[in-house]
């Protein structure tokens, strides 16, 4: 009885202790050039880039991002299938992470994504992130 008692007793405190030594590093994101929202600008086909300036708020006429600390995610893109001008936009919500230092991974639900559907996935890389501009290319 005596060795029994004792590794119940060593099992049960090794358990506890995993249990509250275990926790969810906190990541500061404040400072990452993503944050904030993006305008789309233009396309450069010779470089296959997408150009987006620093706004205060989304355009209701363009596409667009919002990165907020924590990994929240708004997309602002068409509705619809059809890109025939007039193009109606939507905001969409979603998750991004930074993969590596100048990759980055957004997730976010879209008008053709059905219930119980993944969410769209998407990755890029940054070119250049400042105070006014962000220019990314899509990884295919």
């Amino acid at each position: 009885m005596g060795i029994k008692y004792f590794l119940t007793i060593i099992t049960g405190l090794a358990l506890v202790t995993g249990l509250f030594s275990c926790h969810k590093e906190e990541i500061d994101d404040s400072n990452d050039p993503l944050i904030g929202t993006w305008v789309y600008d233009s396309y450069q086909i010779d470089s296959d880039l997408e150009i987006y300036k620093s706004e205060k708020e989304l355009d209701p006429d363009k596409p667009g991002m919002i990165f907020e600390p924590g990994g929240k995610f708004t997309i602002r893109n068409i509705y619809g299938w059809c890109a025939t001008p007039p193009v109606t936009y939507e905001n969409y919500n979603g998750t991004w992470e930074n993969i590596s230092d100048s990759t980055t991974l957004i997730r976010y639900e879209w008008w053709g994504t059905a219930a119980g559907q993944d969410k769209l996935e998407k990755t890029f890389n940054i070119i250049r992130a400042d105070d006014q501009e962000l220019w990314i290319r899509y990884i295919f």
